[in-house]
């Protein structure tokens, strides 16, 4: 979605606006700009994901946790050896909020947290880092502000005095990370999104509508309740690798984090238990599929970090083995379970859903679609399959890319607002020249919007009678070819 949300940015509409997008700025900044520097395919909007994973590598490699060089390499090569095995398999190299979240949660463990729980001094400038990170994952997601308290919290009780002329200069750094990150996203909005329309869209949407009907219902316990679902069947869900890596990191590291002194133990503990709190947060909707790939990635974060601790701590061969295998069984544990999930092979949703539609949906319908809309206009495509945008190299007409319960809730409740227009409205002031409706299994579009099929079935020729149903225009319908017509499903 962010994918054709950056083409309409580029095309001229503007965010929250001209644009429904419930999500907040941050990913969309970052595809927009991926963009601009002519990024615009799947393979070519991974890159900046791809940067992220190494941002996150080098901040494990430089961390100051280590007291030789070697050991950071260490960490650095399991973190990138494990995401790079695990992300292909649950979504961790796509362009979302969740996996932004991951990577940057990652630098600031490694930056500040690690080098704290080990009784050494982070530099000025990682604070800095960290400000900048947790600010600009809050304009991401404002779902994430939990996780940003907690970070902010967990790094208050482990700096080793409390002095406000310690504290200050940390906090200082931070700001001016915060600072410098809010302001560039401050001057991005205004160039290409509304103010007033995140407040709706971002902010209202989510909190009085999203959260209430999105199953399970969004509350403060969300993150929690998802690690506990994940006893039920650990091994054949896609809870399994946060589930793992929780575990891990929690069993694994904490034993050697918590050394020294036994105040410090009893901080230490804590200040895991808050960083687990944390890193939960990370799935704020306590959701599955993609949802909890940034759980996955810090999660994987603190067990690499603890892996070349260990070795740091010259313990006992028999450990050292065991957290050395540990990485890779982890690997295979996840093949597993992901095959088990997805189908043999290692897959994604994403790529499997997306094979499956190239082959009976997006070929034909592409080909379709281009013949009826030329490459000025634009198309409505309901209820949800936003890659026929991307692949047709067509745009939505309607600000809503997509249609689904969530957005007519709102409307009933609030009426039309910046970003939320009535879509009925605006089929009926806009009229595209074609609109791809009933896809979406869960819910068809009549259940929730029959204003919507009310209207195409009325003044558009529908082409095909299984759903998806491509509907065009009369004065358009004698662009198609037969055969064109005889590959629709």
């Amino acid at each position: 979605m962010v994918l054709v949300t950056a083409r309409q940015i580029a095309a001229g509409d503007r965010l929250y606006d001209d644009i429904f997008s419930q999500w907040g700025p941050g990913t969309i900044a970052i595809a927009w700009l991926a963009k601009a520097f002519g990024a615009d395919s799947f393979v070519g909007f991974r890159v900046p994901v791809l940067l992220l994973q190494i941002f996150a590598t080098a901040s494990i490699l430089l961390s100051r946790v280590w007291q030789h060089r070697t050991q950071g390499f260490i960490a650095a090569a399991v973190f990138a050896f494990v995401t790079s095995a695990l992300g292909p398999i649950w979504l961790g190299h796509m362009l979302l909020y969740t996996t932004v979240g991951g990577y940057l949660v990652t630098v600031s463990i490694a930056l500040v947290l690690a080098p704290l729980l080990m009784d050494r001094s982070p530099p000025l400038s990682a604070y800095a880092i960290a400000g900048a990170c947790w600010t600009f994952l809050v304009a991401c997601a404002i779902s994430f502000l939990p996780a940003a308290l907690l970070f902010g919290l967990t790094t208050l009780l482990l700096v080793p005095q409390k002095k406000i002329t310690y504290v200050l200069p940390l906090i200082s750094s931070a700001l001016i990370g915060a600072i410098v990150v809010s302001a560039l996203m401050i001057v991005w909005m205004a160039l290409f999104a509304d103010f007033q329309g995140y407040w709706v869209n971002h902010i209202r949407f989510n909190t009085e509508v999203f959260s209430k009907i999105v199953s399970p219902p969004m509350n403060p316990l969300s993150p929690f309740k998802y690690v506990l679902r994940a006893f039920n069947d650990p091994l054949h869900s896609d809870f399994f690798p946060s589930f793992v890596v929780t575990l891990l990191f929690l069993s694994g590291t904490g034993a050697f984090f918590a050394s020294g002194a036994a105040r410090k133990k009893i901080v230490n503990i804590l200040a895991m238990t808050l960083m687990a709190c944390m890193i939960l947060y990370l799935n704020p909707r306590g959701g599955t599929l993609h949802h909890p790939g940034g759980v996955m990635l810090a999660s994987i974060g603190v067990i690499a970090i603890g892996f070349s601790c260990l070795i740091q701590m010259q313990i006992s061969r028999i450990i050292l083995i065991t957290m050395m295998i540990a990485p890779f069984g982890l690997v295979v544990s996840a093949y597993k379970s992901g095959t088990a999930i997805y189908g043999a092979g290692v897959e994604t949703i994403e790529l499997r859903n997306a094979g499956r539609n190239l082959q009976q949906v997006s070929t034909p319908f592409n080909n379709a679609i281009r013949a009826v809309v030329d490459e000025d206009e634009r198309v409505v495509v309901w209820e949800f399959l936003p890659f026929l945008y991307f692949n047709t190299d067509r745009l939505p007409s309607s600000s809503h890319m997509f249609l689904l319960p969530a957005q007519m809730s709102w409307l009933q409740l609030h009426g039309p607002a910046k970003g939320l227009p009535d879509p009925c409205a605006e089929l009926q002031q806009k009229s595209p020249p074609a609109i791809v409706l009933g896809y979406w299994q869960p819910q068809n579009v009549k259940d929730f919007a029959p204003c919507v099929p009310e209207f195409a079935q009325k003044n558009y020729i529908a082409i095909n009678s299984t759903p998806p149903i491509l509907y065009v225009r009369p004065d358009r319908t004698n662009r198609l070819r037969s055969e064109q017509i005889e590959q629709l499903p």
